[in-house]
């Protein structure tokens, strides 16, 4: 091409202005021959192809997998491939077809379709409030220790009987794994707050209590993040209007 597409040194390899450039140009091409090949799948009734997803590892696991079941049946020449991460990939340089994000986004390039809400619930174990004592009211939880988590909210928003409360939180145990939070507080380290579909189970079992049903914390958004396409891949299409309709059946989520 005579022109310098990478930057490269020993430890780094990256795309100059030009590369960048003509990248985006042949994604474009490459887009265009799937759609190209879609349309024949059309013809054929059938939806093809390789379906490349990425989603955070506690909601693909109690969410996304037991999903993929039907889906497949329902779309046999689909093939899946499930990428589970708490880092937000990079669609178009990881050449990821589809991400499914919790919580609010930040702004980008990608299209952003709202899938369903989760419940946020305060929680904590038996053993911890024996220890410590169960909040009487809402301005005493911030007098209480918290397994933080960098997935919800360090600040509490409730709202009550036209009343708001806005509570700060703090804890020595910060970590960025759902289970591992779940594990935490169920060990008495302190009051946690997490979606509903991570606490389903523990609260089942007896294992967590949930703290002022009363006062509601305002929902997390579930979102399908994708290209901006001109053309929508039918593999694409299909898993979002598929998955939309499995959360709507789960008792955890809302519209």
């Amino acid at each position: 091409l005579g022109v310098k597409l990478l930057n490269r040194t020993t430890r780094q390899l990256s795309l100059t202005e030009a590369g960048r450039s003509y990248y985006q140009s042949c994604l474009r091409i490459v887009e265009e021959a799937q759609y190209a090949h879609e349309q024949l799948g059309k013809l054929s009734h059938q939806v093809s192809g390789r379906l490349r997803l990425t989603c955070p590892v506690g909601f693909g696991n109690r969410v996304v997998v037991p999903a993929v079941d039907r889906f497949l049946e329902a779309y046999p020449c689909i093939d899946l491939e499930l990428d589970l991460s708490d880092i937000p990939r990079n669609l178009t340089e990881a050449g990821f077809d589809l991400a499914i994000r919790i919580g609010e986004l930040d702004s980008s390039n990608l299209i952003a379709r709202p899938l369903a809400k989760v419940a946020l619930l305060l929680v904590a174990a038996p053993g911890y409030l024996a220890r410590h004592g169960t909040p009487g009211g809402i301005g005493e939880l911030a007098k209480h220790r918290w397994v933080l988590s960098s997935h919800t909210p360090r600040r509490l928003h409730y709202e009550h009987q036209g009343e708001r409360y806005i509570i700060d939180t703090s804890g020595r145990i910060t970590v960025n794994d759902e289970n591992a939070r779940t594990a935490l507080v169920c060990q008495g380290h302190g009051l946690g707050l997490m979606p509903a579909y991570e606490a389903w189970e523990a609260l089942e079992r007896g294992q967590l209590v949930r703290l002022f049903e009363d006062y509601p914390i305002p929902a997390s958004p579930i979102s399908a993040l994708y290209h901006d396409r001109r053309f929508l891949p039918q593999k694409v299409s299909a898993f979002i209007d598929y998955f939309r309709e499995h959360l709507e059946e789960q008792i955890w989520f809302m519209d």
